[in-house]
C-alpha cells in the first residue's frame, strides 16, 4: 500500500512531475567546447549582462507583466523566468549554470544534476537541465542519513525546445521550521548581489 505521505513530500513530488513522457534521462554533462564557451562568456563579462536583465525583470515583476513571474505557495515557492526570442538558448544554459556557482557560494551544494527530453507532439523535443541543492553536510551524513534529514530543497531547471523557447525555474521548498531561505525572494535578494 502507498503511504499519503509521499504526495506531499517535494522529493517526491519533483520526482513524479518528471516520469510521464520522458525520452532519456541522464546526468547533465558539459562538453570541452561548451566550457570554453562559458569561461570566455564570463571572461567578457556577459554574464554581468544576464544577470542584469534577470535581475531588471525580476524587480519589474511586483510592478507590471514581465518576463518573471514569481508566487509562493504553502510548501514552495516557485519563479518563472521566460526569455522571449529564438536565440537565448545558449544564454539559458549560462545563467543556469551561473545560478549554480553563485548557489553553491551560499552555503548549498548540489544534491543531483540532471537532464532529460519530453517529445512535444507539435513542436519537437523538449530538454530539461536542472540542478537540486541542498545545505552543506559532510558526505558521510548524506549517505548515511539522506532519508532522515529535513531540509530546504532548491532546484533550478532550464526548459527549451531549441530556437522556440526557453525559460528558466527557480523552485523553493523551505524548511518548515528553520529554512536558509524562507521564500524565492530572501533567496534572490542573496543571489542577484554583485559577486566579487
Amino acid at each position: 500500500m502507498v503511504s499519503i505521505t509521499r504526495y506531499f513530500d517535494p522529493r517526491t513530488a519533483e520526482e513524479l512531475r518528471i516520469r510521464h513522457g520522458i525520452v532519456r534521462k541522464s546526468a547533465i554533462l558539459r562538453s570541452l567546447d561548451y566550457k570554453r564557451q562559458y569561461h570566455d562568456w564570463k571572461k567578457a563579462a556577459g554574464h554581468l549582462e544576464v544577470m542584469q536583465a534577470f535581475q531588471k525583470s525580476f524587480e519589474g515583476s511586483f510592478f507590471t507583466e514581465t518576463a518573471c513571474q514569481w508566487r509562493t505557495e504553502q510548501q514552495m515557492s516557485r519563479l518563472t523566468y521566460e526569455l522571449t526570442g529564438s536565440a537565448h538558448t545558449s544564454a539559458t544554459l549560462f545563467l543556469l549554470d551561473l545560478l549554480k556557482e553563485r548557489c553553491t557560494g551560499l552555503g548549498l551544494t548540489v544534491a543531483k544534476a540532471e537532464s532529460w527530453k519530453v517529445l512535444d507532439p507539435e513542436q519537437g523535443v523538449e530538454v530539461h537541465q536542472r540542478y537540486l541543492f541542498q545545505p552543506k553536510s559532510s558526505w558521510l551524513k548524506r549517505f548515511l542519513m539522506s532519508r532522515f534529514i529535513k531540509g530546504d530543497l532548491l532546484v533550478i531547471e532550464a526548459i527549451y525546445i531549441e530556437q522556440i523557447r526557453t525559460r528558466l525555474e527557480i523552485r523553493l521548498y523551505p524548511h518548515p521550521t528553520k529554512p536558509v531561505f524562507g521564500s524565492v525572494l530572501a533567496l534572490m535578494s542573496a543571489l542577484v548581489k554583485p559577486q566579487a
